[in-house]
């Protein structure tokens, strides 16, 4: 999964988020530095009295080469990622990429690793994050739910294959671990009776509020009658 990391260069927490999407690894656009040897857009570059500009030497300015180039790096990086975390605190082109996530219909998480002032239009995106453990673990239960490859039906067959991976499934009539941890595609068998008490299963998907995140869970599977 591609991930576009939108924050502020005074945000602190950025790097290190950066850092542990790609251990854990994800492709990550870092604006900071989107390519070797670039350190990301500045407008100190166009102009080192930028910060004393009047609106019209603004609107002129977006026009620099400069500018464009930045411009261009950072959109082209937001139609190539899949999802977008977005580390407050922020400011106002962090927020624009983000509302543009979710205009798309990509999904998008707000993390906040400190205390803010509440904003209500954060519903608008996939989920309010406040650990990046929980970060990790909601991109690991994202599959593709949206555009070409969606999942359409809830068969246990299929749930390697859809791209939604599965972990820590313990059998509900016994507790016993059913799957630990797997990763999308695998070709892993996947247990239709518990091995512990021989309880037959049904793999089925749970999917958040907001409709873009899933993950499996497993309930017990009622034995047909025979007609």
């Amino acid at each position: 999964m591609k991930i576009y990391v939108a924050s502020s260069w005074r945000n602190q927490y950025q790097p290190d988020v950066v850092r542990r999407l790609r251990a854990a690894g994800y492709d990550v656009y870092d604006f900071r530095n989107p390519r070797e040897g670039d350190t990301g857009f500045h407008w100190s570059e166009i102009d080192p009295d930028w910060q004393s500009w009047t609106p019209d030497k603004y609107v002129v300015a977006m026009q620099h080469p400069i500018a464009t180039a930045g411009f261009k790096s950072d959109l082209d990086a937001m139609k190539w990622a899949d999802a977008c975390v977005l580390v407050l605190p922020s400011g106002r082109s962090a927020h624009l990429e983000a509302g543009w996530f979710c205009g798309q219909g990509k999904p998008c998480m707000v993390y906040i690793p400190e205390p803010i002032e509440p904003e209500l239009m954060y519903k608008l995106a996939s989920r309010i994050c406040t650990s990046m453990d929980e970060v990790l673990r909601l991109l690991a239960q994202t599959g593709p739910l949206w555009g070409e490859g969606a999942m359409t039906e809830n068969d246990f067959s299929t749930m390697f294959k859809t791209g939604i991976p599965a972990c820590g499934i313990k059998c509900p009539a016994c507790g016993v671990m059913l799957i630990g941890t797997t990763q999308a595609g695998s070709d892993d068998p996947v247990p239709t009776t518990c091995p512990g008490c021989g309880q037959l299963l049904h793999y089925y998907q749970q999917e958040d509020d907001w409709g873009m995140f899933r993950w499996w869970q497993v309930r017990a599977k009622k034995e047909e009658s025979g007609g």
